[in-house]
């Protein structure tokens, strides 16, 4: 006789192998979205897969594709950037910068450390990882990092409103792209404004090598539901690794 718990678990079962192939399919997808490239050189927010749906079955998932480049790297970032985020301070950003235990992987490692709480890793864990050159991409990072890595007010508000686009809507077809990190400050003179002052300290930022215009990096987010109930979170990552190549997954994770 089929019990109640035996029935569930067998659809609990099911629905598992299900949701873990539709992530693999997704994962697959993704990454031959990123080998066929049509821009290489640079990464915007609207090549990027803001969300979207698959479903199989009566599962569905809700997925999105988010550029790693777009966090600071915690193994490669100066005390004097790390103290900005929030829950930190400099004796906080010295405490993981100088660490023995630096570079940390996977980026959960800082917990090791006296200095840094549970409290402090779950405000900065969405700002960080242990990913990429260190370079922060400009085409796809949030106002909220410009402001961390001390972008002056009003010149957020122009890299902002260049990448907007004429319509002020981010992914559209007219939105502004930093094509090359040499020219950021002259794509910005050209199409928006910037004063003298704001085009030095963008081109000593260009000198100091804070700034790029892509990734190699993406993580994947998968929420799945069942019957309007969620059921399962992947975060996956995919990138080409430090030796380049073809893109792999780098972690799999089931949150």
């Amino acid at each position: 006789k089929l019990t109640r718990t035996t029935y569930q678990f067998s659809r609990r079962v099911k629905n598992d192998f299900i949701v873990l192939n539709a992530v693999q399919a997704i994962v697959s997808s993704a990454i031959a979205d990123r080998e066929s490239d049509l821009t290489p050189a640079y990464d915007t927010l609207s090549e990027l897969q803001e969300e979207g749906e698959y479903i199989v079955g009566d599962i569905k998932l809700i997925y999105s594709l988010k550029d790693e480049g777009a966090k600071i790297n915690i193994n490669m970032v100066n005390s004097s950037v790390l103290k900005n985020l929030p829950s930190m301070d400099m004796d906080k950003a010295i405490a993981i910068t100088s660490s023995k235990y630096r570079p940390f992987y996977p980026k959960e490692q800082i917990l090791v450390l006296d200095d840094i709480e549970e409290e402090d890793y779950e405000e900065i864990k969405d700002l960080i990882t242990v990913y990429g050159n260190g370079r922060i991409n400009i085409n796809t990072c949030s106002e909220e990092m410009m402001g961390y890595l001390e972008l002056d007010d009003t010149l957020i508000s122009r890299i902002i409103e260049f990448r907007m686009g004429e319509d002020g809507e981010m992914y559209t077809p007219d939105d502004g792209v930093f094509e090359s990190d040499a020219a950021i400050a002259g794509a910005l003179k050209e199409k928006i404004y910037l004063t003298e002052r704001e085009q030095q300290e963008l081109n000593m930022m260009a000198g100091q090598r804070l700034f790029s215009v892509r990734s190699d990096v993406y993580r994947i987010e998968s929420e799945a539901y069942s019957a309007g109930k969620s059921v399962r979170k992947h975060s996956v990552l995919i990138g080409r690794g430090k030796g380049g190549g073809g893109y792999r997954i780098l972690e799999w994770n089931e949150i």
